[in-house]
């Protein structure tokens, strides 16, 4: 599993003939506002395994 922020995925998935394993790992994504919308597929990933949510993100 790779634990990585989005400036990171978001490299490797453009630079994946370099990074082929990195971009084959099921992906902690470490991205602490509320919401996810528009960032994935990126690159091989379809979607997040995991995913940070922030102390005030949390869902009560």
């Amino acid at each position: 599993m790779l634990y990585t922020n989005h400036a990171t995925a978001k490299h490797i998935a453009a630079n994946r003939h370099k990074y082929r394993i990195l971009s084959r790992l099921p992906l902690w994504y470490a991205r602490y506002k509320p919401g996810i919308r528009n960032v994935f597929p990126l690159g091989n990933w379809e979607n997040f395994a995991a995913r940070c949510i922030g102390r005030r993100h949390r869902p009560s």
